[in-house]
């Protein structure tokens, strides 16, 4: 069997041998040879390098792998209407339909894109130099696009897939601009050999000004200081900034074998079965919660800070992030990361369990490079449910999300709320708050919702044998623990009432915070120990 069901009876070894020396024994009473879970935990922690393992090179951080377009091979125009479906009833607050499964509509009737959206891909620097305005934003299909940006001396943003498919952008170069209620969609035909000549004559020209712009920025980095973002973070050390006991309740054949808070859930039948293989294969219904995912909300531009380094320096109109207060309404903007943390595999514990991620360690996404995170109407159009949800009719529903997840775990089927944490659209860096702490952990389950609307957030499914994709979260499956600027031994269910947990969470000269996320994992473990 696998190493799981071992480890969690030594904790309940470990706890109830604590219980038992409160009270009156009968008899010989032995002492547990057991190591207990979190002690072993922290053993195996402390063993581990971790800069060694969170080492992964930049180029193949999946945060850049975007979504590689053809060159397009003539020039054309055509016409797009991003019209979008509901695929669900959404109701008010007194659980009529206010907007009903299959209502349509263009969201270009209410908002107007700003400005022109440039698609290229890596290449195609040159046509871009000939073609671009200033007022453009400017998106690469793939490649490091934090680097492009420096070369570019200005910001440049990644095309991921609901953009690319939201905008209809099929090959590349593109323009994309608004016209009433429409797309206009102008692709330019690509042809390398053509530019090459053109090319290799502004090449030599930019290394004249650019030999002679190294000499000037030297001269005058004696005298003037190169202004840097305050990333003030040290490397992540598990040791001392992750709550293990976040790992808890857990739970064997449905019995709770460790205490802790979760919704409680209802098991039909301690024994699983898996029928994925050629032959079904039986097991117990085993569940824990798993360190999974870090992600950090911060108001410094590529401060990444468990790997305790900043990227660059921000370009100017890289959003940096604070809070604007504007007489008793409070909003705050941060730029998030999420980073793929596999605990478990890091720590050579529970490898045998099918329902865990085998993946390494990544830096899955980083919204500065997200153009529709700072840009709230390029927000609507790539989400246009927006509209149905962040209304104050459907946020009014959000109550009762607050109260349920202040006394216990917030609600699943209300998926568009964080409870007092707000609402989790638009899917952008702003976010409305009395309490900056509060603001963050918003920001941090935003983050998480967001990359099931990218189609990157993955659950355990219900009988516990795979893991399936959750385009909309199930809340009551994730927890959140702050790690910094001030470490919480807390595991806080989505929406939490700030009042409860944010008191002196918050050092005015830190803005930059770093949470741990828990998932739930509701395992069906086979006696074989092999993966199911």
């Amino acid at each position: 069997m696998s190493k799981l069901i071992p480890l969690i009876l030594s904790a309940s070894l470990s706890f109830g041998a604590s219980a038992a020396s409160t009270s009156n024994t009968i008899g010989q009473v032995y002492g547990i040879a057991e190591p207990d879970a979190l002690a072993e935990i922290e053993q195996r922690v402390r063993a581990v390098d971790w800069s060694k393992e969170l080492n992964k090179n930049r180029d193949s951080w999946a945060t850049f792998q975007g979504v590689p377009l053809p060159v397009s091979k003539k020039t054309q125009t055509r016409t797009h209407v991003p019209f979008y479906t509901s695929l669900i009833d959404v109701p008010d607050k007194d659980g009529k339909v206010l907007y009903p499964k299959g209502y349509t509509f263009n969201p270009l009737q209410f908002v107007h894109l700003p400005q022109r959206i440039v698609v290229i891909s890596p290449g195609q620097e040159e046509w871009l130099k000939s073609n671009v305005k200033s007022t453009d934003m400017v998106l690469y299909t793939h490649g490091d696009v934090i680097k492009k940006s420096e070369s570019l001396d200005r910001p440049a943003f990644i095309l991921d897939k609901s953009l690319q498919q939201r905008l209809d952008i099929k090959v590349t170069p593109t323009i994309v601009s608004q016209e009433g209620t429409h797309l206009v969609i102008n692709e330019y035909e690509w042809n390398p050999d053509t530019k090459r000549s053109t090319a290799m004559l502004r090449s030599l020209s930019a290394d004249m000004l650019s030999a002679t712009s190294d000499l000037l920025s030297t001269a005058l980095g004696a005298i003037i200081p190169a202004a840097h973002a305050e990333c003030k973070s040290t490397f992540i050390n598990p040791v001392t900034d992750i709550g293990w006991s976040c790992i808890f309740p857990m739970r064997i054949a449905g019995v709770q074998i460790v205490g802790g808070e979760e919704t409680p859930g209802k098991v039909n039948s301690p024994v699983c079965v898996c029928t994925g293989g050629t032959i079904p294969k039986i097991g117990l219904r085993t569940s824990f919660w798993e360190p999974k995912r870090i992600i950090d909300t911060v108001s410094d531009p590529y401060c990444m800070m468990p790997l305790g380094t900043t990227l660059n320096s921000p370009k100017p109109g890289t959003l940096s992030g604070g809070l604007d207060e504007n007489g008793s309404s409070k909003r705050a903007f941060q730029q998030t990361h999420y980073y793929i943390f596999p605990a478990w595999k890091i720590l050579d514990m529970f490898y045998d369990i099918p329902c865990l991620d085998d993946e390494g360690f990544d830096v899955a996404m980083m919204t500065e490079i997200l153009p529709q995170w700072n840009n709230d109407i390029l927000s609507l159009i790539i989400n246009p449910e927006a509209l149905l949800f962040a209304n104050p009719i459907s946020t009014i529903t959000c109550s009762a999300d607050s109260v349920a997840a202040s006394f216990g775990m917030p609600l699943n089927v209300l998926f568009w709320c964080m409870g007092s944490w707000g609402n989790a659209y638009p899917l952008s860096g702003s976010i409305t708050s009395t309490d900056y702490v509060e603001a963050n952990a918003g920001i941090a389950a935003r983050t998480i919702y967001m990359m099931g609307r990218l189609g990157l957030l993955w659950n355990t499914s219900a009988d516990g044998c795979y893991r399936e994709l959750a385009p909309i979260w199930r809340k009551d499956r994730f927890k959140l623990q702050m790690m910094r600027p001030a470490r919480s031994t807390a595991c806080l269910p989505i929406g939490r009432e700030g009042l409860l947990w944010t008191g002196g969470k918050h050092d005015p000269r830190k803005d930059n915070f770093m949470w741990m996320m828990f998932e739930k994992k509701d395992c069906c473990v086979s006696y074989s120990g092999s993966p199911l």
